[in-house]
């Protein structure tokens, strides 16, 4: 038995010696090739990691990169820049058309339009807003963000938002344009509103224009008309009483009158106009800023105190961030007093006395609700150009409600509330009589006509309304009146209750504030997303400029501007 396990024992070592010897054998199965959809899929993400994280398209060239790919997936291929340029040219015309193809079911959008120069280089930012019609969610699509060359003047501005806007087919969609208050881009607006009203006179929207001539009326083709002194027909049909709106009034208010330098009259429809909106946020910003610059200097004392505590700010103000100056106060005074008097003295500044925090304690008493509803203005998702009024509103009475029971007998309190708010009034008092403002604010069901304290005032905004719906309603009818003209009751009286008044009143009665109320009034819901559509703000367009530092960097500053 121990012979026989010697010899095994033996035996075995003897086979892993010849085994050790053995020549290898070599390996000659083919690798299979990656397929044309795993390949696809490899680009695909390439794509996608370029694009959203910003990166150079030479990327892709790199030597760690391709080892990065060929190491997840030794058989993919790494595409080069030419082909990657294809990728994204094809990935913006597919994006493009799926954005036409939704843009053609809304009725009404906003752009938000803004300049931003870097780089000796200047971009013209586009963005498009509108609300859906079932879910009443806020949609937006950033249309372009375009190199602007040559000087930024009111003609070529006007000139690119024009292409943008027969680019993305909306010409007749655009119902209001937002922009700061530079004064080349309002001066752009104005100038786009010009070449409209040319183009109007020109197509005349296939509409007929009413002559009036001893006694008769009578139609005037286009032809016609480009050479007659042309006037409308009143043709009353008012009965005030009971809200029923003339067809003279109406026409009033499709059809604008303009007169040239040279005495020239020209009729347009102003239904496809878009309206010039100035940035609520940035005017809070210039009240929050200049305006309490202006207040600061005419008083020399108080300008003194404020240099004074101003000058220890730990954060920065800065002119893009519209509520810097507040949040660097606010800070300031969130410090711990004995470490910050140690800092300062560190860097031998003057130490905050008891008067430098008494007035900087009252300019944010004074300055938080202008703070609080800028932030709610910039807001872009549940928005609406109807919340302006309602936050102005707010911001006067929370300032008014401050009384010298808040502030220190030695303080500046007082002085700058007044100061403020002569400066809202000057700012924002026109906009509490402008006509897109009331109505957007009316027909939000969050306000309503809650908002409005003066009676006279509400029964002029309830009669505004009820215009606007009899205008919308008189466009869907008027073919249906002109074809069943023929076979009217000579005996039918028209309902005093019409369906319009009794939907509005109920509409302004209804406590319920959600959106999804506006199923239930389909006038109320028409009116809601045609002034609704836009925003209050430019702050989207801001915020498509923030991603401007991540692209035209060191590396990418020659980036084509098409690919850009």
């Amino acid at each position: 038995m121990e012979l026989n396990s010697k010899s095994s024992s033996s035996n075995a070592a003897l086979r892993e010696k010849r085994s050790k010897l053995h020549q290898a054998k070599l390996n000659y199965a083919v690798v299979q090739p990656i397929s044309k959809k795993e390949q696809s899929a490899v680009d695909q993400l390439i794509l996608n990691y370029i694009i959203n994280e910003a990166r150079p398209l030479e990327t892709v060239e790199s030597l760690s990169f391709r080892a990065l790919v060929n190491g997840l997936n030794p058989r993919a291929n790494v595409l080069c820049v030419k082909k990657l340029r294809k990728l994204i040219e094809s990935e913006r015309e597919a994006s493009h058309g799926k954005l036409l193809q939704t843009l053609a079911t809304v009725k009404h959008v906003c752009l938000a339009v803004d300049m931003w120069s870097t780089l000796k280089r200047s971009f013209m930012g586009v963005t498009c807003h509108w609300i859906e019609e079932e879910t009443y969610k806020r949609r937006s699509a950033a249309l372009a963000c375009k190199r602007f060359k040559g000087r930024q003047t009111s003609d070529a501005i006007a000139k690119m938002i024009q292409e943008v806007m027969k680019n993305f087919n909306l010409t007749d969609k655009v119902k209001f344009i937002v922009t700061d208050n530079g004064a080349n881009i309002c001066k752009a607006v104005k100038t786009l509103q010009e070449e409209q009203k040319k183009s109007e006179q020109q197509k005349r929207l296939n509409a007929s224009l009413v002559k009036e001539s001893d006694g008769e009326v009578n139609i005037i083709s286009d032809e016609e008309s480009d050479s007659e002194d042309l006037d409308f027909v009143d043709i009353e049909l008012e009965i005030e009483n009971n809200g029923i709106i003339s067809i003279g009034d109406m026409l009033d208010h499709l059809i604008v009158e303009c007169v040239d330098d040279g005495g020239n009259t020209t009729l347009y429809n102003s239904a496809h106009l878009p309206e010039h909106i100035r940035c609520a946020s940035h005017l809070l910003n210039l009240l929050a800023s200049a305006d309490f610059d202006k207040v600061l200097l005419t008083n020399c004392i108080f300008q003194e105190k404020y240099n004074h505590a101003i000058g220890c700010q730990i954060k920065t103000p800065c002119e893009t961030r519209w509520n810097s100056k507040f949040d660097a106060v606010e800070d300031v005074l969130s410090k711990d007093q004995d470490k910050l008097d140690e800092v300062m003295s560190s860097l031998q500044l003057e130490i905050l006395d008891d008067t430098d925090r008494i007035l900087l304690n009252e300019f944010l008493l004074v300055m938080k609700p202008i703070a609080v509803y800028l932030d709610i203005l910039q807001g872009e998702k549940n928005n609406f150009l109807g919340c302006v009024l309602p936050c102005v509103l707010k911001i006067k009475q929370e300032i008014q409600t401050i009384t010298s029971q808040n502030m220190q007998p030695n303080g500046f309190g007082a002085f700058i509330r007044r100061g403020i708010l002569a400066h809202i009034e000057n700012r924002f008092g026109t906009w509490f009589q402008d006509e897109k403002f009331m109505i957007a604010t009316s027909v939000h069901p969050k306000f309503k006509l809650d908002w409005i304290t003066d009676e006279i005032e509400m029964r002029s905004h309830r009669k505004l309304v009820a215009r606007k719906i009899a205008l919308l309603q008189e466009k869907e009818i008027s073919d249906e009146m002109s074809a069943s003209i023929r076979d009217r009751d000579p005996l039918d009286f028209p309902s005093k209750n019409t369906a319009t008044l009794d939907e509005l009143e109920l509409f302004f009665i209804d406590k319920e504030k959600d959106l999804a109320m506006l199923d239930k009034y389909s006038k109320v819901k028409r009116l809601f997303l045609e002034y609704n559509t836009a925003l209050p703000s430019s702050a989207s367009v801001e915020r498509l400029f923030s991603a401007g530092p991540l692209v035209l960097t060191a590396r990418r500053n020659r980036l084509a501007d098409r690919i850009f």
